[in-house]
C-alpha cells in the first residue's frame, strides 16, 4: 500500500508530465500553485524551458522547490527566450539558489519579474541579485519580501540600484533592514531614476531610517509608494517625512500604519496636507493617535483636495475625535474611503464621518454643494470674529470713526451683495463703538476694561446674527 507522501510525489510528477505536455502544445501560462513540486520537478520543467518558445509565465509558488531545483531553473532561463514573470514565492531557496537564478538573469533578456517572496535568502543571496542589477537591463520588478536580508544585504541592493536603469519596483517587507540598511537604500534611492515602488513594511525600521528616507523623497523625482508600515517609527520620524512630502511631487501613497506616530506625527502630516498635491493615500492605522490628532488630520483634509483615501483604525479617537473629523470632511469633496474601525468611539459619530465619505463617492455633486455651503458659513464665521476684533480696535483708537481700509480688510474674503452686507454691517458697529467711545469720554486701556465688555457684549452679538 502506498503511503500518504509516495501518493501525493505521484501526482506532482503526473502534473509536471501534464504541464510540459501542455507547454508542448502551446500554453502560454504554466500554474503550478501548491502542486507539491520538489527539486526534481523543478528540474524536469527546467528541461522543458530549454524548448519552449510559447510559455510566458511560470507559477510555482508555494511548492517544495530548493536551491538545487532553482538551480535547474536557472539554466533552463538562460536558453529560453519567451518567459517573462517568474513566481517562485514560498519555496525552500535560499543563498544558493538565489545566486543561481543572479547568474542566470545576467544572461537572460527577457525576464521582467521574479518573485521570491517568502525563502530563505540572506544577505549573500541578496549581494547576488545587486550584481545581477549591475548588468540586467530586463527586470523591471524584483519581490523579496519575507527573507532574511539585513543592513548588509540592503548596502549591496542599494549599489545594484544606483547603477540600474530599469527596475521600478522592489519589494523588501517583511525583512530584518533596520536603520542601517534604510539609510543605505535612501542613499542608493537618491541616484536611482526608475524606481517607482519601495516597500519597507515589516523592517524593525526607527526615526532615524525614516529620516534617511525623507531625505531621499528631497531629492528623488520618480518614487510614487513608500510603504513603511509595522515599523518603529514616531513623531520625529513622522515630522520628517511630512516634511519630505511637503516638497515632493511624486509620492501618492504613504504607508505608516502600525506604528507609534502618536498626536505629535498626526499633527505634523495634516500641515502636509495642506500643501501637498499629490498624495492619495495615508494609511494611518494603529498609531496611537486620539482626539487631538483626529482634529489636526481634520484641519488638513479642509484644505487639501488630492487625499482619496484615509486609514484610521485601530487608535485612540474618541467622539470628540470622530466630530472633528465630521466637520472636516464638510468641507471636502475628495475623500471616498475612511477607515475607523476599532476606535473608542461611538457607533453614531463614527456613522456621522462615514455618511459624509459615502457622499463623497456616490454623489459627487451633492458634495461639492455641502462642501460649498460649509466653507461659506466658516467664512461667515471667520469674518464675524474680524468684526468684533475691529471692534476693539476702534476703542483703542479713542473714539475716533474707523477707517474704511481696515473696514475693506475685514470683508475682502466676501464677494457680492454678502460682501456689501457685511461691509454696511461692520461700518455700523465701528460707527457704534465710536460713539459710544466719544460719550464716554474714556481712552487707552481702559477703554477694553471688563466693564465695557459687559456693556457691549451682548449687543455685540446681536449685530454679528442680525
Amino acid at each position: 500500500m502506498y503511503n500518504c507522501v509516495t501518493i501525493l510525489e505521484g501526482m506532482a510528477q503526473n502534473v509536471v508530465f501534464e504541464a510540459i505536455a501542455a507547454a508542448a502544445a502551446g500554453v502560454t501560462k504554466v500554474d503550478l500553485y501548491d502542486a507539491n513540486i520538489d527539486d526534481a520537478g523543478a528540474t524536469q520543467l527546467a528541461g522543458m524551458l530549454r524548448e519552449n518558445a510559447t510559455v510566458t509565465v511560470m507559477n510555482l509558488a508555494f511548492n517544495q522547490i530548493g536551491d538545487l531545483g532553482a538551480r535547474a531553473l536557472a539554466d533552463g532561463l538562460r536558453e529560453n527566450a519567451t518567459v517573462t514573470t517568474m513566481y517562485l514565492n514560498g519555496n525552500h531557496i535560499g543563498d544558493l539558489g538565489a545566486r543561481a537564478l543572479a547568474d542566470a538573469l545576467r544572461e537572460n533578456a527577457t525576464v521582467t519579474e521574479m518573485w521570491l517572496i517568502s525563502n530563505q535568502i540572506g544577505d549573500l543571496g541578496a549581494r547576488a541579485l545587486a550584481g545581477m542589477l549591475r548588468e540586467n537591463a530586463t527586470v523591471t520588478e524584483l519581490y523579496l519580501g519575507g527573507n532574511q536580508i539585513g543592513a548588509e544585504g540592503a548596502r549591496a541592493l542599494a549599489d545594484g540600484l544606483r547603477r540600474n536603469a530599469t527596475m521600478t519596483t522592489m519589494y523588501l517587507d517583511r525583512n530584518q533592514i533596520g536603520d542601517e540598511g534604510a539609510r543605505a537604500l535612501a542613499e542608493g534611492l537618491r541616484e536611482n531614476a526608475t524606481v517607482t515602488k519601495m516597500t519597507f513594511h515589516s523592517n524593525g525600521i526607527g526615526d532615524e531610517g525614516a529620516c534617511a528616507l525623507a531625505d531621499m523623497l528631497r531629492k528623488n523625482a520618480t518614487v510614487t509608494w513608500m510603504i513603511l508600515g509595522d515599523n518603529q517609527i514616531g513623531a520625529e520620524g513622522a515630522r520628517a517625512l511630512a516634511d519630505a512630502l511637503r516638497e515632493t511631487t511624486t509620492v501618492t501613497e504613504m504607508e505608516l500604519s502600525n506604528n507609534q506616530i502618536g498626536d505629535e506625527g498626526a499633527r505634523a502630516l495634516a500641515d502636509m496636507l495642506r500643501e501637498n498635491a499629490t498624495v492619495a493615500e495615508l494609511y494611518l492605522s494603529r498609531n496611537q493617535i486620539g482626539d487631538e490628532g483626529a482634529r489636526a488630520l481634520a484641519d488638513g483634509l479642509r484644505e487639501n483636495a488630492t487625499v482619496t483615501s484615509m486609514w484610521l483604525g485601530g487608535n485612540q479617537i474618541g467622539d470628540e475625535g470622530a466630530r472633528a473629523l465630521a466637520d472636516g470632511l464638510r468641507e471636502n469633496a475628495t475623500v471616498t474611503e475612511m477607515d475607523l474601525d476599532s476606535n473608542p468611539m461611538s457607533g453614531a459619530a463614527q456613522q456621522a464621518v462615514l455618511d459624509l465619505v459615502a457622499q463623497n463617492e456616490s454623489d459627487p455633486e451633492a458634495a461639492a454643494a455641502r462642501v460649498a455651503a460649509a466653507r461659506k458659513e466658516r467664512r461667515k464665521r471667520r469674518i464675524e470674529r474680524r468684526i468684533f476684533a475691529t471692534m476693539v480696535l476702534a476703542r483703542r483708537r479713542d473714539g475716533k470713526q474707523l477707517p474704511g481700509d481696515i473696514i475693506e480688510n475685514i470683508v475682502n474674503i466676501l464677494e457680492g451683495e454678502e460682501k456689501a452686507k457685511v461691509k454696511s454691517r461692520a461700518v455700523a458697529v465701528g460707527a457704534e463703538v465710536a460713539a459710544a467711545a466719544k460719550k464716554s469720554r474714556v481712552g487707552g486701556a481702559s477703554m477694553a476694561s471688563n466693564g465695557w465688555k459687559l456693556r457691549y457684549g451682548h449687543r455685540k452679538w446681536g449685530y454679528m446674527k442680525g
